[in-house]
């Protein structure tokens, strides 16, 4: 099975009968260096197709200090699931109120326990009241893309699925090579898995799903009757 880096390097230069062999995707020129960006590329791009992918799901817990409204994201965050936010020992869950809206109130803060949050142009978090106590939050979100560096970096993407990244980088070395043949032949194998990925690492994918572009959230019309909002 290829599932690292340089396995999915290797794998990459079998399908497109490239001669040699990759033994490290470090330092690499020519072609071998395509052959690791187009993986590269490949891994990032399939990752960010949607930002709700099941795979980059992760919990997070902020550590509530008195007198301190405002608390980073994690490195790796890139969307948080705003509608997850709470409280577990009182089982609170905590309001969530968009910046823009926030920032027009001109009620002054006040310390006291935590009973809505806002999410900071910076991503970062800011709580409502001033924390008055020690306590703990727990939230939701979803990872940023994987950027492959290193031989044993792994994709976040699950192992069965990682073949799409080769049929994708596939595609790129057909074009650097305007070899339709082998394009064709790509194409079709990415499209047949990435339905399956998609079924299987979207949340509500049978009735709606959201995609990241970047700048907005698209609303992915539904076709098998209403399901839960986010959130958002």
């Amino acid at each position: 099975m290829y599932k690292t880096y340089l396995e999915l390097s290797q794998r990459l230069i079998e399908e497109a009968g490239i001669s040699g062999t990759i033994t490290s995707v470090v330092g690499a020129t020519g072609e071998f260096k395509r052959v690791i960006e187009w993986i590269k590329r490949s891994t990032t791009e399939l990752e960010g197709k949607w930002f709700d992918w099941n795979f980059l799901h992760e919990f997070a817990t902020v550590n509530l200090i008195v007198g301190v409204s405002d608390y980073p994201a994690p490195a790796n965050q890139n969307v948080w699931d705003t509608a997850t936010a709470v409280i577990p020992a009182d089982t609170m869950p905590l309001d969530f109120v968009q910046w823009v809206r926030q920032k027009r109130d001109p009620t002054q803060p006040i310390a006291g326990s935590p009973y809505k949050f806002t999410v900071l142009p910076d991503q970062s978090l800011r709580f409502y009241d001033t924390p008055l106590k020690a306590e703990v939050v727990t939230i939701e979100y979803w990872k940023v893309p994987t950027i492959l560096a290193g031989h044993t970096d792994e994709p976040a993407i699950p192992e069965q699925f990682r073949d799409l990244i080769v049929w994708k980088a596939l595609q790129y070395y057909a074009n650097y090579e305007s070899a339709d043949e082998v394009k064709v032949q790509a194409m079709e194998n990415y499209d047949a898995r990435i339905d399956q990925l998609e079924s299987r690492e979207l949340p509500g994918y049978q009735g709606a799903a959201t995609k990241y572009t970047g700048t907005q959230i698209d609303v992915v019309a539904q076709t098998n009757g209403p399901s839960e909002p986010y959130g958002y």
